[in-house]
């Protein structure tokens, strides 16, 4: 008899996305029996035990080694108990439903918030002059157009991280809908059709073959994108969770 599976690692949507949607989306596992116990890369450890109704939050504040155990201490007082997380800058916790919130305000919230948004603002610079200063640098029409490709889907990554956070700050959510699993699969049989069609296109009218070459290279992106969207739907798709993300 096949032993059944008692660990499930979900993908981590971005916390200033998503961050208070997965919360409850955690909430929804932890009554079905699945604990989150551990957060591993960008993934959530999610172990079989006994279903228990649990809350979960996290915390984004950078702290210093020798401080740890004090500002661990601070809220397990409260009634927060650490969950494994190898990061000095990213902190989960879990309690009883119950249990008071983890931030009581919305200032400490957005603070948070702002110290992600200007991280991805200067990474978004320095993504920027990169591009540029390769746009000026590089000959070959090849690497040209991967390296476009790299860095429109990095500053576009970043981009929307920066958006993100200025929604959070405002109590407000940047939550795209079109990347429900079942849309994501419609996208990506698109978006493969027109990298197959375009070979066909380009011989009916060669003329446009600077056109048809930028579609492409965007059906490319857009398939690669839903790919990923569909790795990380998948799983909460399979077991009725996805739902959560999408809450008002």
């Amino acid at each position: 008899m096949k032993e059944k599976r008692k660990t499930k690692q979900i993908l981590c949507g971005g916390l200033a996305f998503c961050g208070e949607e997965e919360m409850e989306m955690l909430h929804a596992y932890a009554l079905d029996g699945w604990i989150f116990r551990k957060f591993s890369g960008l993934s959530y450890v999610l172990y079989k035990e006994e279903p228990q109704d649990l809350i979960f939050s996290y915390d984004l504040n950078k702290v210093k080694k020798e401080d740890a155990q004090e500002y661990l201490d601070l809220f397990a007082a409260a009634g927060w108990e650490q969950i494994t997380c190898n990061s000095s800058s990213t902190w989960f916790f879990m309690a009883k439903q119950g249990t008071p919130p983890l931030h009581s305000d919305h200032a400490t919230l957005s603070e948070e918030y702002t110290g992600i948004g200007k991280t991805a603002k200067y990474l978004l610079l320095v993504l920027a002059f990169v591009s540029l200063f390769s746009f000026f640098l590089i000959k070959q029409a090849a690497i040209f157009m991967y390296l476009c490709a790299f860095g429109c889907g990095c500053i576009g990554g970043l981009f929307m991280l920066l958006i993100g956070t200025q929604f959070r700050k405002h109590k407000r959510k940047l939550c795209i809908t079109m990347w429900n699993f079942q849309r994501s699969m419609c996208y990506c049989l698109g978006s493969l059709f027109i990298m197959l069609s375009m070979p066909f296109l380009s011989d009916i009218v060669p003329s446009l073959h600077i056109l048809w070459r930028f579609l492409r290279l965007g059906a490319w992106m857009l398939f690669i994108a839903t790919l990923f969207s569909m790795y990380w739907r998948y799983p909460l798709y399979r077991d009725h969770k996805e739902q959560y993300l999408f809450k008002k």
